[in-house]
C-alpha cells in the first residue's frame, strides 16, 4: 500500500476564498491537502492567486496559477456571470497546465476536484485535455447554494450543471450520507456510486484545555456560565436565534454570557442590533476575527458550545462541529440528519431546527446537569479522533484508489 501511495500521480485542485485561510474552505483545502502531502509526496495541488497575493498555501508547495478578478465586475454590473466565468477561465488554464506535464510525462491520473464550476469544465471537454480521471467533491447542488446571489434566470442553467456533473464525473464524494441519498432521490447519483468523506479537524490546534486558564488568558470571569459560538461567518448559521434563547435564559443565569467569535462587520452590526432589541446587549461579546490559534482558548472556556444552525441541511459537515467535539466541552446543536451521522444523544443536547424555545431549552438543560454535560462532552471527544485531516486523507486516498480500480 505504502508504495501505491508513492507512485499514485494525484492531482488536487481548489478555489480557495482566501490563501491566508480567512475562509472555511480555504481551512478546509489546507488542512487536507497538507495531511494528503505527506502520505503522497507526488501530490500536485494547484490554486489560483492574485498577483503579489501572500499564500499559505505556497507552504506546501502548492503550484499557482494566475487569478483572473473577474468576479469583481460584478460591483460594477452586478451578475453571478462574472463569477461563473472567472473560474471557467481558471478551470482552462488549469486544463491546459495539465496538459502541458501530460506532454512531459507528468501527468495526472486523477484530479480531484472541490469547485463546482472547475470539475464542471475538467469533466467534460477539457478532460481530453488533462487525461486525468476527475474525482468531485460535492459540498452543495449549485442550484440551491444561498451564498450565490442570483436572478431566476440562472436557476434553469444551474439544475443542469449539478444534473451534466454529477452524472458526468467520473467519482463523486459527499461530506454526509445524507446528501449521498438525496442525490440518488433526485435521481443525480446513484448512492452506491457516491462515496462519503466527512469534514475534519486540525488535531495539532483542537484538544482539551482547563477551562479557568483558558478564561484567565481571555481575561474573562472566572465565575459565572459562559456559551460560546466561534465561526469565520454567521449568515445563515441561526446566531438570530440564539441570542432569542440567550434573552429566555437571561432571568434565571443572571452571570450568564455569550462569546461570539469571528462574524463579519455586516453581520456583527445586524446582530449588535438584535442584542440591543432583545435588552441583552450586556451579556453579549463580539469578538471579531481572531487569529486561529486563538480559537481553542474561547472554546476551552465555555461551558458549553453552541451549533444554532447551518447553511445547508443534507450536506452539512461544518467544522466547528468537529473543533468542538475535540475540545470535549458540551455541545448544544440543531437536529439534522446530516449532523446526526456525527453526534448522538450520547455526547450533545438537540433541538429542533428553527426553534429559539427549544434550544433554550437545551442549554438550561446542559447548564444545569454539568456532571451530565461534562460526560457528553468527553464521549464527544473519544469520538472525534476518528475525525483527523489525517484521517482524512487517508480515506481520500482510499476513494481514488477505489474510483481508479472500478474505471479501469
Amino acid at each position: 500500500m505504502g508504495k501505491d501511495r508513492h507512485s499514485l500521480r494525484l492531482g488536487y485542485l481548489a478555489y480557495p476564498t482566501s490563501l491566508t485561510l480567512r475562509a472555511a474552505n480555504a481551512i478546509q483545502t489546507y488542512l487536507t491537502v497538507r495531511a494528503l502531502r505527506a502520505r503522497c509526496p507526488g501530490l500536485l495541488v494547484i490554486v489560483p492567486r492574485l498577483l503579489g497575493e501572500p499564500s499559505a498555501f505556497a507552504e506546501i508547495g502548492a503550484v499557482h496559477l494566475p487569478r483572473l478578478p473577474v468576479g469583481k465586475l460584478s460591483r460594477l454590473l452586478p451578475s453571478t456571470g462574472w463569477y461563473y466565468l472567472e473560474r471557467t477561465l481558471f478551470a482552462w488554464m488549469a486544463a491546459l497546465y495539465l496538459l502541458f506535464r501530460r506532454l512531459l510525462g507528468k501527468g495526472c491520473q486523477a484530479l480531484y476536484v472541490r469547485e463546482v464550476i472547475c470539475a464542471f469544465w475538467l469533466s467534460g471537454f477539457l478532460k481530453h485535455l488533462t487525461g486525468a480521471r476527475l474525482i468531485y467533491e460535492a459540498h452543495e447542488l449549485e442550484s440551491r447554494n444561498p451564498s450565490r446571489a442570483r436572478g431566476r434566470l440562472w436557476q434553469p442553467f444551474l439544475e443542469r450543471l449539478d444534473r451534466t456533473l454529477l452524472r458526468r464525473a467520473d467519482g463523486v464524494v459527499s461530506l454526509t450520507e445524507t446528501f449521498a441519498r438525496e442525490l440518488e432521490e433526485r435521481s443525480l447519483r446513484p448512492a452506491a456510486r457516491t462515496a462519503v468523506l466527512p469534514d475534519a479537524y486540525d488535531e495539532e490546534l483542537y484538544h482539551p484545555l482547563e477551562r479557568g486558564r483558558c478564561r484567565e488568558a481571555l481575561g474573562l470571569p472566572a465565575d459565572g456560565q459562559v456559551l460560546v459560538y466561534a465561526g469565520l461567518t454567521f449568515s445563515y448559521r441561526g446566531l438570530d436565534l440564539l441570542l432569542e434563547a440567550l434573552a429566555a435564559l437571561a432571568p434565571r443565569f443572571p452571570a450568564l454570557r455569550l462569546e461570539l467569535v469571528g462574524g463579519r462587520p455586516a453581520e456583527i452590526s445586524a446582530l449588535q442590533e438584535q442584542a440591543r432589541s432583545l435588552g441583552v446587549e450586556g451579556r453579549v461579546y463580539f469578538r471579531g476575527s481572531v487569529p486561529r490559534t486563538e480559537v481553542p482558548r474561547y472554546l476551552g472556556a465555555a461551558d458549553v458550545l453552541v451549533i444554532p444552525g447551518t447553511v445547508s441541511g443534507a450536506s452539512a459537515s461544518p467544522l466547528k462541529m468537529f473543533e468542538y467535539m475535540a475540545m470535549g466541552r458540551p455541545i448544544v446543536c440543531v437536529d439534522i440528519p446530516a449532523l446526526r451521522e456525527v453526534l448522538d444523544e450520547d455526547c450533545a443536547y438537540f433541538f429542533p431546527p428553527g426553534q429559539s424555545p427549544a434550544l433554550a431549552q437545551a442549554l438550561e438543560q446542559a447548564l444545569n446537569r454539568p456532571e451530565e454535560a461534562a460526560q457528553k462532552g468527553e464521549r464527544a471527544r473519544l469520538r472525534a479522533s476518528a475525525y483527523t485531516y489525517g484521517r482524512r486523507a487517508e480515506r481520500l486516498l482510499e476513494i481514488v484508489r477505489d474510483f481508479l480500480g472500478s474505471s479501469r
